[in-house]
């Protein structure tokens, strides 16, 4: 799938291109107006932090709503009051921070059922990491 990764904290969009971009098209981006700027509907998914400077989150759901763009967006925070919010004000799904990568796996693939993607992994036996074994 083609992700969109929408987030200030440069920690986290490390991490998260380190774990998703062997199985999907990652692009990673600081703040909401580099999002816009880049023709948000050629992306399958969008996940975005939700406080951000300049642009929220929230405001950037706002304008993808307002120009028509039909990609599903997943709200990241720290803020889990806002996450019981997500759903009604238009997000495809919320994700607290700290989230697990089960967490992401599971809206992930949800996503890619809905738009008819296949649900590729990074967390396939392919890509997870193998257990030491010691003997005598």
């Amino acid at each position: 799938m083609r992700l969109l990764i929408v987030d200030d904290d440069a920690d986290l969009r490390a991490t998260l291109d380190d774990a998703l971009s062997d199985q999907h098209e990652v692009k990673m981006v600081a703040n909401a107006f580099e999002a816009l700027a880049l023709c948000p509907e050629r992306f399958d998914v969008i996940l975005t932090d939700h406080r951000m400077p300049v642009m929220s989150g929230l405001e950037l759901r706002q304008v993808l709503q307002e120009r028509g763009v039909p990609v599903p967006v997943v709200l990241m925070s720290s803020d889990h009051d806002v996450g019981g919010q997500a759903a009604h004000i238009g997000f495809f799904g919320f994700l607290a921070k700290p989230f697990g990568f089960s967490q992401l796996q599971g809206i992930l693939g949800r996503i890619a059922r809905r738009i008819g993607r296949p649900a590729l992994s990074p967390w396939s036996t392919a890509a997870a990491p193998r257990s030491r074994t010691t003997s005598n």
